[in-house]
Formats: structure tokens, C-alpha cells, sequence
């Protein structure tokens, strides 16, 4: 079972939150935060697997974010927003492994959290469009790993890294390289402890930074 706290100071949408969860089977809302404080406080005594974080002028969900994937063992972070280029380049550079749109709540809340929770990203269809432009902007990733990134992993881990980064899940990852898929998770684990990195999508940036 996925473990989700929603964060809104808006009653009615923290209401919605829980009811999209719950009608989900594997996935089930615990209690419930309206700030900034009361989200740390429930992360630290309940201990989610994941944060739905609604950014809006009272909860700077992105500030939230960056301090909830600083520390060790935090929750993966759902950022719900209004579609725009700003609500994903602040979400991502934040350490958000997912942006979702507001309205997208009912057909992609419950996919987004099985998709943060097992450590890929998710973005809501809404929003992707704002991602290729993120993309487009930047400049051409260089051909080889950051010298960084090659020498902290093995060449094990960087092929695992590699295709990580194409968006692979561990199934397919193992499939490719012809593991099993425990191995390839212990792969990831061992490389995000390595680049000191809180999730899948941070370790991918830093390939090609």
C-alpha cells in the first residue's frame, strides 16, 4: 500500500485530494496538512511514501520541496499547480518527481503516485508540453557522463544510470542489461547514495548536467 499526504490550505481541494486517493486500492491518503508546518510535522510522525503538495501564494510548495528532499528518507514530492512553464522549471529544480495539473486530479492522481512512489517521474499531459520546452532550452547534453558521475560509479552502475535517464523502469532495465530486477534496484539505490542524489530524476540530471 502507497502512503500519500495531501497539502492544501485550501479545504475543498485537501477534501478532493483524499477522495481521489481512496478510490484507488493500492494507494491511501494519511491524515492531512494545511501549511508548511503542519506538513513537516506529519511527514516526520507519519512518514508517507509520497507528498501531494498543492503550490499556490499561502504554501510555497517548492520551498517545501527542496527542504523535504534534503533530508534523509523524505517522502517523493507531487507538485499540483495551473499548467505553465514556470510551475515545471520550479517543480523540477526543486525535486519534484512529479507535476501535475489541477484539473488532471481525477485521471492522473492515483497513476502519478504509483509512478513517484516506484521512483520515476510523471508529468500530467497538461504540463508536458511545458517539459519539451524546458528541454528545447537547454543546451546539447555533451556525448560523455559528467567526470563526476563516471568516477563515483562503476560501469554497472552508469549503464543502469544510463538507461534510467531514457525513462526505463527497473523491469525494463533489467530486461535490457539481463538482470534481475532486485539487482537493478539495488543499482539504483547504490547510485543515488553515491551522487548523493534523492531520486531517480536528480541522478538523471546530474548525468549530463
Amino acid at each position: 500500500m502507497i502512503t500519500v499526504l495531501p497539502v492544501s490550505s485550501d479545504n475543498e481541494l485537501r477534501a478532493l485530494l483524499r477522495d481521489e486517493l481512496r478510490g484507488a486500492a493500492d494507494v491511501t491518503p494519511i491524515g492531512e496538512a494545511w501549511d508548511e508546518a503542519s506538513a513537516r510535522e506529519r511527514i516526520r510522525v507519519l512518514l508517507p511514501d509520497v507528498a501531494v503538495v498543492y503550490a499556490d501564494a499561502r504554501i510555497d510548495g517548492f520551498a517545501l520541496t527542496r527542504e523535504l528532499r534534503r533530508g534523509p528518507g523524505g517522502p517523493e514530492v507531487v507538485i499540483v499547480g495551473r499548467p505553465g512553464p514556470r510551475i515545471v522549471a520550479d517543480a523540477v529544480a526543486a525535486g519534484a518527481s512529479g507535476v501535475l495539473a489541477v484539473d488532471a486530479l481525477h485521471k492522473d492522481l492515483a497513476r502519478a503516485v504509483r509512478y513517484v512512489a516506484a521512483g520515476q517521474a510523471f508529468f500530467s499531459a497538461e504540463m508536458t508540453s511545458y517539459v519539451v520546452c524546458l528541454v528545447a532550452h537547454r543546451p546539447r547534453a555533451p556525448q560523455q557522463p559528467s567526470a563526476a558521475v563516471a568516477e563515483a560509479l562503476t560501469a554497472r552502475q552508469l549503464e543502469v544510470l544510463e538507461l534510467l535517464c531514457t525513462g526505463l523502469s527497473n523491469a525494463e532495465i533489467a530486461d535490457r542489461l539481463h538482470l534481475r530486477v532486485a539487482t537493478v534496484k539495488t543499482h539504483v539505490s547504490e547510485i543515488l547514495t553515491r551522487l548523493g542524489a534523492h531520486n531517480r530524476v536528480e541522478a538523471a540530471r546530474m548525468l549530463f548536467p
